[in-house]
């Protein structure tokens, strides 16, 4: 994940909070400060698929260490 894939990866994450009973109320600048990734720390990938003839960010993945 990249700063420029935040507003696409802020929207899927809104969407799938919706789902849910109790849910993370996070601003952008927040949820960033989570996903972006840290050096052997934080990992974050996006997913990208072909949607309506153009490569578009369809969903996303986080892995954190805890030592």
């Amino acid at each position: 994940m990249q700063k420029k894939d935040l507003s696409i990866v802020f929207k899927l994450f809104n969407i799938q909070q919706e789902k849910y009973k109790f849910r993370y109320k996070l601003s952008q600048e927040e949820l960033l400060q989570i996903l972006l990734p840290k050096d052997n720390v934080v990992w974050t990938w996006v997913i990208e698929n072909l949607v309506e003839g153009k490569m578009q960010v369809t969903d996303f993945y986080s892995m954190h260490r805890m030592t």
